[in-house]
């Protein structure tokens, strides 16, 4: 369990944490990785003619379109704690269609130009469409090679027209998915706090919700909200003749009023402080609560 549960936080931190900024290259990071893969490791002397790899080329597109399939069960994923296997699933599968794509392309290059070291040129905007273009170094029958040619087009062009749709229709269905309800919005806040790090879920999921300075009462203002370590510093001017002092019942009033607003929070490994300062911002107290000050 210890191992899935280090995945599940790598997956949050993936999609919504600190590395959120990769996501979107998991698609071509995992299709490239993949070619590279086969092309090192898979040896082949096959043959395939451009209309051959056209057919190919076309259902290898539709498989990728649909590796974005699993995305609209993301939040049976969160609510279960295996978003770390849809990333994992969706990995696999572009590795595999970057895989065949490879071989594909070394097949083609093959029979284009007598050697594989040009399947390169299938992975190069614009150059690819030459590559799939060239003309055979082999002699075909006419009647035959016709005949399979055109099924061999049709087929592509089928499954490109089903790419395109499949795209268009999960880039809508998955935008309304992304879209959370009530319920899912308490669940995804829930799993944030408990799989993203204290800093990475403070500064980009609560403290932007939260304006200050922030009146408390007459006398304080929450001047600055801040994350230390696995402590959240609330950094508050205090501004009267009685400046607060480490004294009952002030300071277990104090906590309280902290387990009012910070219960949600605070657990064994979380505190939160309560900064107090004069109006030169010099420390006047600090109280501090954990999970056993606001156990009921």
């Amino acid at each position: 369990m210890v191992q899935y549960w280090f995945m599940e936080n790598l997956a949050f931190n993936f999609i919504y944490g600190s590395n959120a900024d990769l996501e979107p290259f998991l698609v071509p990071i995992s299709f490239i990785l993949g070619s590279v893969i086969a092309a090192i490791f898979w040896k082949t002397n096959a043959k395939i003619n451009r209309s051959t790899f056209f057919l190919y080329f076309g259902f290898l597109t539709f498989a990728a379109a649909l590796s974005n399939l699993p995305w609209l069960f993301i939040w049976e994923a969160i609510e279960n704690n295996i978003l770390w296997l849809l990333i994992f699933f969706q990995i696999i599968l572009l590795i595999g269609i970057g895989g065949l794509y490879a071989v594909a392309a070394k097949q083609r290059s093959i029979e284009a130009f007598g050697s594989s070291r040009y399947a390169v040129l299938a992975f190069i905007p614009i150059i690819n469409i030459y590559f799939m273009l060239k003309r055979s170094k082999e002699s075909y029958s006419p009647i035959s090679d016709s005949k399979v040619s055109s099924l061999n087009i049709f087929g592509g062009l089928l499954a490109l027209v089903c790419a395109v749709g499949m795209n268009g229709s999960l880039e809508t269905s998955l935008a309304k998915e992304m879209q959370p309800d009530a319920q899912q919005k308490v669940l995804i806040s829930s799993q944030l706090a408990e799989h993203l790090s204290l800093e990475v879920y403070m500064n980009n999921y609560v403290l932007p919700d939260l304006s200050v300075p922030l009146k408390l009462d007459e006398y304080n203002t929450i001047i600055e909200l801040k994350v230390l370590g696995d402590r959240v510093v609330n950094t508050i001017r205090h501004d009267s003749d009685y400046p607060p002092v480490n004294t009952e019942p002030f300071v277990s009033n104090v906590k309280e009023f902290m387990c009012q607003r910070w219960s949600w929070l605070v657990s064994d490994t979380i505190d939160v402080d309560y900064l107090f300062v004069d109006l030169q911002d010099q420390e006047l107290l600090t109280v501090t609560i954990g999970a056993k000050d606001c156990v009921k």
